[in-house]
């Protein structure tokens, strides 16, 4: 089944979330946690293929070192839907963790102790409510935003305060029109200037 992971890209995949999951229910900020372990676990119906079942661990908070579980059907062989839903999930656990390249090692482990936010809820259904069975709603990045939401940092994109001052233009002397008045030039600007072979050319730039 390490097969259904190898080379997964979060770049390739729209992100979303929601899923199983057994953790305890969250506020809107949601649980901090880490990914400690994966398995492939059967469903009910072991013809139906397999589930990636990550446990996962809170690591702030009064509930802080609580595991639970959430299952993602990557391996359902029978509806490609919830196969679908599943990568949208894993490409969320990615982009909120950091992880944006193909997966390299089994079982995600590229994903261990990389923090994430999962806000929980209980499950639809009155049944499942009353049982207390509950659910990952959103998968968020640290900071509590969405994959693909976080936001651009200004610092990168802004103006410099001071930029370099231009060159300021160089006045050119009209040019002489005969080979005397040539040679009355050069002999009077070498006699008139007292910092000859010091001078900087008038194309150099200020200091930056």
């Amino acid at each position: 089944m390490n097969d259904l992971l190898s080379g997964f890209n979060p770049l390739e995949v729209q992100p979303a979330s929601g899923g199983g999951g057994s953790l305890p229910v969250s506020d809107s900020n949601g649980h901090l946690v880490v990914i400690e372990s994966a398995e492939w676990k059967p469903f009910a119906d072991a013809s139906a293929g397999q589930r990636l079942v990550f446990v996962l661990k809170i690591t702030e908070g009064p509930l802080a070192g609580t595991t639970g579980f959430y299952g993602l059907n990557l391996g359902h062989l029978r509806s490609a839907e919830a196969v679908n839903i599943a990568r949208a999930d894993l490409s969320a656990i990615c982009h909120c963790c950091g992880y944006l390249q193909p997966l390299q090692q089994p079982l995600c482990g590229d994903l261990y102790n990389r923090p994430f936010r999962v806000v929980v809820g209980l499950q639809k259904g009155d049944e499942a409510a009353a049982k207390g069975y509950t659910e990952v709603k959103k998968i968020l990045d640290p900071q509590g935003n969405r994959a693909g939401q976080q936001k651009a940092n200004p610092s990168a994109i802004a103006p410099a305060e001071n930029p370099a001052p231009a060159p300021a233009p160089v006045a050119l002397a009209p040019a002489p029109s005969t080979m005397e008045g040539i040679q009355s030039s050069i002999d009077g600007s070498s006699a008139n200037d007292s910092n000859a072979g010091g001078a900087k050319p008038g194309w150099a730039r200020p200091p930056q």
